[in-house]
């Protein structure tokens, strides 16, 4: 490989690894919160990331998912554990991100043909708990610099792949935990965690990679239900 082609591949690996809306963390940066149970944590295992499983989780394997057509979905909650309740964050951020979570994934639940929202706990009906448990918010300004000048895109590319984190942009931890509402049972479980990408057009806004995240997840989340109930028409997000 002579100078030049190097070089070429490097603009491209920078280029194109970089400017991606959301980056899965691998599972060893995912780290227990708390919010459910240590015997639910000690069943969890390591995703399958091709078929974008959460990066540690849980799956029953004796559950008809083809009979479930309603999901009552629990408020969504900020659970930081041992850690410092806001870490800088205000109150007022935390309820809009919680706020616009619940309403995308309630909505994406109302325009689905497949599933009805439900109230209560009955029959056919599957209990979505979900949990935030982390928040990093971008620096708009450093994030500005190193989309558009490629030499500190460089640098922080070398720093991600050193850190697993891109440099300056926002990140997002979740935990959830699905049951049958008529039983409790747990038939599904996970932990994940979302870094933002260097995409141009983020504007301003230092919680724009957060809503990006969340954007990511609703959609994975149908593709995800959309596999276990083995239809054809899992759109991938």
């Amino acid at each position: 490989m002579n100078r030049l082609t190097g070089i070429m591949v490097i603009v491209c690996f920078v280029i194109f690894c970089s400017c991606a809306a959301t980056k899965q963390a691998k599972s060893k940066k995912v780290k227990e919160s708390g919010f459910m149970s240590p015997e639910i944590y000690a069943m969890m295992e390591d995703g399958n990331r091709e078929e974008l499983e959460a990066a540690r989780r849980y799956l029953a394997k004796d559950v008809d998912w083809r009979k479930y057509n309603k999901i009552q979905l629990d408020p969504i909650v900020f659970f930081t554990g041992q850690k410092k309740a806001d870490e800088g964050i205000s109150q007022e951020d935390t309820q809009k991100i919680l706020d616009y979570f619940y309403s995308k994934l309630h909505k994406a639940i109302e325009d689905n043909p497949d599933w009805q929202i439900a109230h209560a706990p009955g029959p056919e009906t599957l209990r979505m708990q979900l949990a935030v448990v982390d928040l990093g918010e971008s620096h708009v300004t450093m994030g500005a610099i190193s989309t558009y000048i490629p030499q500190i895109g460089l640098i922080t590319s070398v720093a991600t792949m050193a850190s697993d984190k891109p440099a300056f942009v926002g990140e997002m931890g979740v935990e959830f935990k699905i049951t049958d509402s008529s039983t409790g049972k747990i038939v599904a479980a996970g932990m994940d965690k979302r870094y933002g990408g260097k995409k141009l057009g983020k504007g301003t806004d230092s919680w724009k990679d957060v809503f990006n995240i969340i954007d990511y997840y609703v959609k994975l989340s149908g593709f995800r239900v959309c596999k276990l109930q083995e239809r054809d028409n899992c759109e991938r997000p």
